[in-house]
């Protein structure tokens, strides 16, 4: 059985090329791992780019669509028929090419998928790339072999609970922070391996079941949480977004409030729904490419253990996109601060809701109370 390291070895190298790419420094690009070929970003955005020259990426207009629309949020009214769905890819892909919007998830999916690299100079010296693990392994050699002005790397790996899932099943996201060119090398002759030193690896616990003393189970209500009333009347929902209703409860109350705003909301709930359902949300959300917003609300107060809630705040940033939002309330009960069990498997903290702010900035340093509840953002 291979190690973890030679795994990494044996089926993230990739074969020398015959190409030497010249990295642009003043302006962004796609890298080809494969073939080394370089294209300077004409557009605005890395995405606008690709929609607007597919031909350079060996792409069609069907593809692109196809790619968009796996994305799109299926109770969308556009995604009914065929006429529906073409004229809302045409949108998107008008959308990327006048700048509207700077990237699409089904796009980088597609062309990272087939081994190209998103790269953004920082300065002449430094490079922020995002790409599959096997092409930013390519593009350390390339900048190792050709590139000695090069001497940092910021590296995000796209889909990193894909390529080492199997092998680490809580693996969400892979970075790599390669600052000067020893680790450059010292990654290089690892095979694009991660490594304590310079690699970040972001994990979620998958139940938090075995750590909590109190389900509080009981505790769901045939009710919508107050939350999802505060948001929609101070914030705003964002239609076409997707939310992870986390301890969402057995109802589908919020699900139907969201969904009347134009938000596809997924519940996640270890206790008040099954395994299947869980498993499901979850392959959904991933299939979005993440969460734009989680919500939060009437969890923590249900829960005894401090410690849990760290786990419940870890399972939320990992399932939100980045610069995606969050949304916590409590119910304050009493306010006494003594918490105390009210029914036979249910727990009340009685705590009012600043009294968790501390325990969210951990994880979301921004977090601020704001009409009632906390928001915050995955940075």
């Amino acid at each position: 059985m291979l190690s973890f390291l030679q795994y990494l070895r044996e089926s993230l190298a990739q074969p020398e090329g015959t190409s030497r790419a010249t990295f642009p420094v003043d302006k962004p690009s796609w890298f080809n791992s494969k073939t080394g070929q370089i294209l300077p970003v004409e557009t605005t955005y890395h995405a606008g780019h690709v929609v607007s020259y597919p031909e350079q990426f060996g792409l069609n207009t069907e593809q692109l669509h196809d790619a968009i629309l796996k994305f799109e949020n299926p109770g969308h009214p556009s995604m009914e028929t065929p006429e529906g769905r073409k004229r809302l890819a045409e949108k998107r892909v008008d959308q990327l090419k006048s700048g509207y919007n700077d990237t699409n998830r089904g796009i980088d999916s597609l062309v990272m998928g087939s081994g190209w690299v998103r790269i953004q100079p920082n300065t002449r010296r430094q490079l922020y790339v995002q790409g599959k693990a096997s092409a930013l392994h390519r593009l350390a050699k390339t900048v190792l072999q050709d590139h000695p002005d090069i001497r940092f790397l910021s590296m995000d790996v796209h889909g990193a609970n894909e390529t080492y899932g199997h092998l680490d099943p809580t693996i969400q996201g892979v970075a790599h922070s390669l600052e000067g060119r020893d680790m450059i090398q010292d990654f290089v002759e690892r095979g694009g391996a991660p490594h304590s030193s310079y690699s970040k690896i972001i994990r979620v616990r998958r139940e938090m079941n075995e750590a909590q003393e109190y389900t509080s189970a009981a505790t769901s209500q045939s009710q919508i949480a107050k939350g999802f009333g505060v948001v929609a009347k101070h914030i705003g929902w964002t239609p076409e977004t997707v939310n992870v209703d986390l301890g969402g409860g057995r109802y589908n109350h919020g699900v139907e409030f969201l969904a009347g705003h134009g938000v596809s909301s997924h519940v996640i709930d270890p206790y008040n729904r099954s395994a299947e359902h869980n498993e499901r949300s979850k392959k959904l959300v991933a299939e979005r490419g993440g969460a734009d917003t989680v919500t939060v609300f009437n969890v923590l107060n249900t829960i005894k253990e401090p410690e849990v809630h760290h786990e419940v705040l870890r399972a939320a940033k990992a399932y939100l996109k980045p610069g995606g939002k969050l949304y916590l309330s409590v119910y304050a009960g009493d306010k006494s601060g003594a918490g105390k069990r009210t029914k036979t498997d249910s727990w009340q903290r009685n705590e009012p809701v600043h009294q968790y702010l501390d325990t969210v900035k951990t994880h979301f340093p921004d977090a601020v109370v704001k009409h009632g509840i906390i928001h915050a953002t995955n940075e």
